[in-house]
């Protein structure tokens, strides 16, 4: 019972003697519809697939998926699709001076291209290694660089792109002296963030509201979402057991 998804009773069930999935009622999880709406998985459903299994109507082979809300949510990205991945630091004793406590600094990020046709690029990375440099306005010079070529739809995984770049433009407008290019970056990053023109998308959210496979234990967690993934696609099995990222022509999703 401990595995189940973000449910907020346990403690209360615990404390009745119930400490299996299986001994979980539909009265213990609470009220919510039998079908998903337009919106995707609620919270309680999600938690109500993993006490009660996938019903037939949404099962593709042991897992569920909601195409209906997949095919609307995608119908509003744009190609060429670019994917970030930030790595970045935050420590209690700060690097630089005037940074706070667990002070957000962004020193790496990757990027891929999906084309319409499918292919898959590497066009460019970021990663500042030199001693002493604040490294939070080059990256955003770089993911700029990187991402104002077109009006693609850009990608994250949970919230952590949102929150390190609402953190670079926040560290902008505290020090608007520090980068002759302030405004120019402050307003690429205002597109990016939620609420933005161009505002990223957030794959988890949507993983969380159209798809569940057992083996996950309700997490979306991309490290448990990506071997579930793999587990129910021969396809994806047969392209990544090659060697194909970075050959000639690029890779295919």
């Amino acid at each position: 019972m401990l595995d189940l998804w973000n449910f907020r009773g346990k403690q209360k069930l615990i404390g009745q003697g119930i400490y299996k999935i299986n001994q979980v009622t539909r009265d213990d999880i609470g009220d919510f519809e039998d079908e998903p709406n337009d919106k995707g998985l609620s919270r309680i459903q999600r938690q109500w697939l993993q006490v009660n299994g996938i019903p037939e109507a949404y099962n593709h082979g042991g897992y569920y998926f909601d195409s209906a809300y997949t095919a609307k949510e995608i119908s509003r990205w744009r190609f060429p699709y670019h994917f970030i991945d930030f790595e970045t630091s935050a420590v209690a004793l700060p690097f630089y001076q005037g940074m706070r406590p667990y002070e957000s600094v962004a020193f790496q990020f990757s990027h891929h291209i999906m084309e319409a046709d499918g292919s898959v690029r590497h066009p460019g990375q970021f990663l500042r290694v030199q001693p002493g440099q604040f490294p939070n306005y080059a990256f955003a010079r770089q993911l700029k660089r990187q991402l104002a070529n077109d009006e693609g739809s850009v990608f994250m995984w949970s919230h952590h792109e949102n929150t390190i770049l609402s953190t670079i433009l926040r560290q902008l407008e505290d020090n608007p002296d520090v980068a002759n290019d302030l405004d120019e970056l402050s307003r690429f990053i205002t597109t990016l963030i939620k609420g933005g023109d161009r505002a990223m998308v957030d794959l988890c959210t949507m993983a969380e509201k159209m798809y569940f496979h057992p083996g996950t234990k309700g997490s979306n967690s991309i490290k448990k979402v990506l071997p579930s993934i793999l587990k129910v696609s021969g396809e994806l099995r047969r392209t990544y057991s090659q060697p194909v990222y970075g050959v000639a022509g690029g890779i295919r999703a």
